[in-house]
């Protein structure tokens, strides 16, 4: 039986394809979801295309196929993605207009920093896949989305050409 990490959150179901391979349950269940989306890309083009399905059907289909997906790799760790988007949405919804864009960085930074620093107390050294590589990728586009919100309730007489571009109104 190939050993994985002991703090591996991500379902055991492939447990037999990882001993077969000889790979990490982790990286199993990784490729597996890798290629279950690229898979599932043709026909959600196909049958769910721009020109024949609202967009919010595209978006929650794809929202709920995500999220499956994340749990299937990364079990309870979701929470990690759940409450840092959360907390953002809520800066942005209630926080200062002036201040809520540098809100949601000094949060977003603070949170990714404070789980990096739990992974190397629970898992210093070792290489186990965990929740910590999406959580960098929603930092950088929390913290985007963040100053292309405050940058879309600015005049526009204020705002560079790329600022006004990636404004979000």
């Amino acid at each position: 039986m190939v050993k994985t990490g002991e703090f591996y959150a991500g379902s055991g179901l492939m447990m037999p394809l990882a001993d077969i391979s000889g790979l990490p349950i982790d990286q199993v269940n990784f490729l597996i979801c890798q290629l279950i989306a690229l898979l599932l890309g043709a026909p959600f083009r196909k049958y769910l295309s721009p020109q024949t399905t609202l967009p919010e059907v595209r978006h929650l289909t794809s929202t709920l196929i995500g999220i499956l997906l994340t749990i299937f790799c990364f079990g309870y760790q979701i929470w990690y993605l759940i409450v840092q988007s959360g907390v953002c949405y809520l800066i942005m919804k209630y926080g200062d207009k002036n201040l809520q864009h540098k809100l949601v960085f000094g949060f977003v930074m603070i949170y990714m920093s404070i789980a990096h620093m739990y992974r190397q107390y629970y898992d210093y050294g070792g290489y186990t896949l965990d929740i910590t590589g999406p959580l960098m990728i929603m930092t950088q586009k929390l913290s985007s989305m963040a100053f292309a919100y405050y940058d879309g309730q600015q005049p526009e007489e204020k705002l560079s050409k790329d600022q006004s571009d990636q404004a979000i109104r």
